[in-house]
């Protein structure tokens, strides 16, 4: 697994998987997901996810 692993295609992620991901990441982080800069390019890879979540909690 890497930074380019592709949450839909390469690990079988669903949408239902992705929210509970980010819904997890939220609360493990301390950080909210804003709905008005979530897309689904976000969901990409993981590094467009950490990317993104990284952005959110202010690192």
């Amino acid at each position: 697994m890497s930074t380019q692993t592709r949450l839909f295609e390469d690990l079988g992620f669903d949408s239902t998987t992705a929210l509970e991901l980010l819904m997890r990441l939220e609360d493990d982080f301390g950080f909210h997901a804003d709905p008005e800069t979530l897309a689904q390019h976000h969901f990409e890879t993981i590094g467009s996810l950490t990317d993104y979540v990284l952005e959110q909690a202010g690192v």
